[in-house]
Formats: structure tokens, sequence, C-alpha cells
């Protein structure tokens, strides 16, 4: 007997109805990836005078998947000569409620920035394991969280919903051989800089959850997954300050809305082309706070509400 290797996985991605043509649209994850059929199915009671009379139906076109993994974010061009190549996370960041924008505008000096929008779109995948391919058509959507915690890679966390083409069966072909990305890691490191309103904080970590609302539409004619709305909460876990010890409190007493900027992979704290990340946050309202002892220094959690006027913006590429 042959088992399954579940070390041979890989998954491809792409944004709107069309299946993507591996290796184009590879997505390389930290973890092994198992894709694992739920067909709906339930058990009755068939009352014909006998015991233990029960039977089961199955509707087998409601096949679909739940699946999570982290993503590596790195770098686009090591070489710091503006933007290389559309990151490899860019269909996630699209099936996951953001729109991207690509300025080729002067050469040499290209960017990409995806910024969180109206226009939800869902994706399509193809993914292998072990020489069985399965297909996901025009049904994912993605709830996605970012973890930008010092000392370690910036990290994406997603978890997708899909129905599963053809009741989820698999057909035989082999593993394609995915393209891996020779880029720098993007590290969160000590000469990055965090700034809330303007000041600058001195996080420990910065984790942003998109709050997306996934719901499942299942009719005759229709099977698909939607985000039907999303809800940004960045919480911000920051070394505090003797002389800003108040400022949590001023911020719930004047209902403040801040802007919070996240600058990447940097070189001492200053965005380089082709390597750093930015990311931008507008109109954020503190919700709470919370105050903790971290080696007898104050560490104080915070909470912030990307309020319905503001926006998220990732970019990427050239920085004048």
């Amino acid at each position: 007997m042959t088992t399954t290797n579940t070390k041979k996985n890989v998954l491809f991605l792409a944004a709107g109805g069309t299946l993507p043509t591996p290796p184009t649209g590879f997505i390389e994850t930290t973890e092994k990836l198992l894709i694992t059929p739920v067909i709906k199915s339930e058990r009755y009671k068939r009352n014909n005078g006998q015991v233990g009379s029960n039977d089961a139906w199955a509707d087998t076109e409601d096949a679909t998947a739940e699946v999570s993994f982290t993503h590596m974010m790195r770098s686009q061009n090591k070489a710091g000569d503006a933007l290389d190549t559309i990151p490899p996370f860019d269909p996630l960041l699209l099936i996951g409620g953001f729109e991207k924008a690509v300025n080729t505008t002067t050469p040499g000096e290209e960017t990409v920035t995806y910024t969180s929008s109206q226009t939800l779109q869902k994706g399509s995948a193809v993914y292998y394991l072990d020489g069985k391919k399965t297909t996901m058509t025009d049904s994912i959507s993605a709830a996605l969280d970012f973890d930008f915690t010092a000392n370690n890679p910036a990290m994406i966390n997603a978890t997708m919903s899909t129905f599963l083409d053809n009741k989820g069966l698999t057909t035989n072909e082999a593993n394609p051989l995915p393209p891996l990305l020779n880029e720098e890691t993007l590290m969160v490191s000590a000469i990055d800089v965090t700034t809330v309103g303007g000041t600058v904080v001195n996080p420990k970590s910065v984790k942003i959850d998109f709050g997306a609302e996934i719901a499942k539409r299942y009719g005759m004619g229709i099977k698909q997954y939607d985000m039907t709305d999303y809800a940004p909460t960045i919480t911000i876990e920051a070394y505090q300050e003797l002389d800003n010890n108040n400022d949590a409190i001023n911020a719930l007493v004047n209902q403040d809305l801040q802007d919070i900027v996240i600058k990447l992979n940097t070189v001492g704290g200053v965005l380089t082309s082709g390597k750093s990340l930015e990311v931008r946050i507008t109109n954020c309202k503190q919700e709470n706070f919370t105050d903790a002892d971290d080696e007898d220094a104050l560490v104080r959690t915070i909470p912030y509400l990307m309020t319905g006027a503001g926006s998220m913006s990732l970019k990427m590429g050239f920085f004048s």
C-alpha cells in the first residue's frame, strides 16, 4: 500500500472566476496544508417497526472546505531599486477585501498599493496533494489578519471558505513545481517605526484583524461564499513611556480619530525602495486599554477600531 504523503501539498490562488494556471498563483505557506471536503449530510429515523431503523441523506453538491494557513511576507526586490514583481500574496489580499493599484508611470519608480475596498471579490484556487488535484472556482472568500511582532517576520494569517468543484472529487495530476521567491524575509525589527496620531510608539507587536464577515450562499443555481462586511481592529502592545501615562485616558475622553502608520523592513526607520512595506490605517478610534508588567516595564495594550470613514492600505515598491 502506498500512503498519501501530506508534505506533498501546494496551493495556487487567483482573484476572480478563472482558475490559476500553475505555476502562476503559487502561495507559500509556513505549514502543511490539508483541504478536507465537508459534504452536507444528515441522519434521520425511518419508522418501519424495526429497532435501529436509521438512514441518512447527503447533498453532494454542497461540498465545502475551510482552510487556515500562514504566509510569511517578503520584500519585493532585495537589490533595492523599486518594484520588481507583484507580491505572491497579491490574490490573497484581493479576495480578502482589498483592491490593487499599480503605478508604472515612471520606470524604476513603480509601486503597488492595496487598499481596503467596497468592491469585494471572490477567488479561485487549484490545490494538489501528492498527485491529486482539487479545484475551487469563483467561490472563495478569505478572512485575513496581519501579525507584526518584533523580532519576527511579518505574517499574514488567512482562513479561506470555499465550495469545491466536482463534488470535491479529485483528479490525478502530478504536483507542479512551484517557483520560490528569492527575496528577503520582511522582518519586524527595532529599527522599524510605528506612529499613532503622528506620535511614535514602541510596540512589541501590532496585530491587525480585518474582521471579515463571511456568508454562505447556497440555493438553486448558486453556491458561493461572500464577504458581507469587515471591521478592522488594530491591537498595539507597546512599552509605555512615563511621560505618556495619561494619553490613553485622554484619547478615550476626547474620542480622538487617529491615523496609524507602520513602516517595516526599513533602513534606520527610513522606507527603502524594493525592500520596505508601509501600512496606513486612517480614522482609527481607541476602544479601551489594559496595562501589564513585562520584566519591570509597563506594557500597554490598546485596541483601535478603524471607523467607517477610515481605510487601510499596504504599499510596496518605490519610496521617494
